[in-house]
């Protein structure tokens, strides 16, 4: 937990900086550093500034500045890490946010960005730096089993618990057997 080298949450403070000095240009140029660390700080600190009175039709705004498909699936993935962390890691709340967004091509990738921040948390990966209260230790199905029972909600969890259940099983030749075992 948290002993190699990452620069993926680097890039989150450059992408936070870089909102600061360059506001919407920061996010227009669709930067996908260290596994798109930086398109989240850019998009979390455009979310802490603007708040959340009009919140998705900022964010829609803001991400169809970019002009590439890829680009746009970034921001609005980037937007659930962004959320989460807004919310203090209050993920139920954040999903609810997520799905006011008017597509499910926008639901969906902001779902899975709630989802990771959720769990990046847990290994200091986080935007917020708070702790959340949506992980257990003992449960791997959690929170999937806790939220939502939307269809889209669910199937996003669980396309991103797989990750949690890996680190929980541990490492090895026959870790993966038993993530595989889970999801059967």
């Amino acid at each position: 937990k948290g002993t190699i080298f990452n620069c993926h949450v680097l890039a989150h403070e450059a992408g936070r900086i870089s909102y600061r000095i360059l506001k919407d240009d920061a996010i227009r140029y669709s930067i996908f550093w260290c596994h798109s660390g930086y398109i989240h700080g850019s998009i979390a600190a455009f979310i802490e500034e603007k708040g959340d009175k009009h919140l998705l039709r900022d964010l829609d705004t803001v991400c169809n500045i970019s002009k590439s498909s890829f680009g746009k699936l970034g921001c609005y993935h980037a937007s659930g890490h962004g959320l989460v962390a807004y919310y203090d890691n209050d993920l139920p709340k954040a999903l609810e946010a997520c799905s006011r967004y008017d597509t499910r091509f926008k639901k969906s990738n902001c779902y899975v960005g709630a989802f990771m921040e959720n769990i990046g948390t847990y290994f200091g990966d986080s935007l917020s730096g708070h702790e959340t209260k949506w992980l257990n230790t003992s449960n791997p199905y959690f929170p999937c089993d806790s939220i939502s029972q939307d269809p889209l909600i669910q199937g996003d969890c669980y396309a991103i618990q797989p990750w949690w259940v890996h680190y929980l099983v541990g490492k090895g030749t026959k870790s993966m057997e038993k993530v595989v075992n889970f999801c059967i």
